[in-house]
């Protein structure tokens, strides 16, 4: 969160607390669009937060190295939906080899829509809405609601 610490005139304030009203009403609209159809489903591409590498893994070579997942529950997908849409904006470094979930959102017959990639610290690239931060307790639930997911799939494993 932004603090103001400045003497500002209650205008500017009220400037302020508009441009974050807009802020999280472009990030909400924004992911809104994950809502479930039928035609579409989440997929997800995970390397073990934990797990130390020799190689670095990315955006790209996570989809050959991590465990495969698709969202089919749809209470499992809202709070996916939820976690990244609660990232606050950040101006945290981004550790492109440090990647650890990547979210696509597929439709059939077409190519997969990049949502987010996420990486060990809890940091997010979300494309058009830009870098955002996890809080730690979002860290941990994404980190569970992920893993449930790939528990409970069948054909899971390294492509």
């Amino acid at each position: 969160m932004i603090e103001c610490r400045t003497s500002r005139p209650d205008s500017s304030r009220a400037s302020l607390l508009a441009a974050r009203v807009l802020v999280i009403a472009v990030c909400v609209m924004g992911l809104g669009c994950l809502r479930r159809n039928a035609d579409t489903m989440l997929k997800l591409h995970y390397f073990p937060i934990d797990a130390e590498t020799l190689t670095p893994v990315t955006a790209e070579s996570i989809l050959r190295r991590g465990d495969v997942c698709t969202v089919s529950n749809p209470e499992d997908e809202e709070r996916l939906t939820a976690l990244i849409a609660s990232a606050q904006s950040s101006n945290e470094p981004f550790f492109a080899k440090l990647v650890r979930l990547r979210i696509d959102k597929e439709t059939p017959g077409g190519p997969p829509v990049l949502v987010a990639i996420v990486d060990k610290q809890g940091n997010l690239e979300r494309g058009a809405l830009g870098r955002a931060r996890l809080s730690p307790e979002g860290f941990v639930s994404l980190k569970s609601l992920v893993e449930s997911c790939l528990g409970s799939e069948q054909g899971r494993g390294h492509p």
